[in-house]
């Protein structure tokens, strides 16, 4: 089994995580700042709006993409999966993503574990 992250690893996007504050204010973040600041926003009453983030807006290639075609070219897919933190509904569009870029895995491969 080889499991990737698609967000900086297999692909780059402008997918962003609105983030709702106590106060009414909001801003937008991309997925690195997420994964970096997810904890510290949420303990101080931060709730996160992922609307944004099911969708692949503007996606490239990432640094580990090539690696993952490489294995399918030579595998298969049927032992590649993706391991990401968006919402599980984002599965059909990374899926669209990965299929138009040559890699076709199956859509039950791609797993979306949504902080909430």
């Amino acid at each position: 089994i080889r499991v990737f992250d698609f967000d900086d690893t297999l692909a780059t996007s402008k997918s962003m995580v609105i983030v709702n504050m106590p106060n009414g204010s909001s801003k937008k973040i991309n997925a690195t700042q997420f994964a970096k600041q997810a904890a510290d926003l949420e303990a101080n009453g931060a709730k996160f709006d992922f609307t944004e983030f099911s969708k692949v807006v503007k996606g490239k290639k990432g640094p580990l993409f090539n690696v993952a075609q490489k294995i399918s070219d030579a595998r298969g897919t049927e032992d590649v999966f993706i391991l990401t933190a968006r919402p599980a509904d984002a599965a059909g569009p990374i899926k669209e993503f990965m299929d138009a870029l040559g890699v076709n895995l199956p859509i039950e491969n791609i797993v979306g574990f949504e902080i909430k």
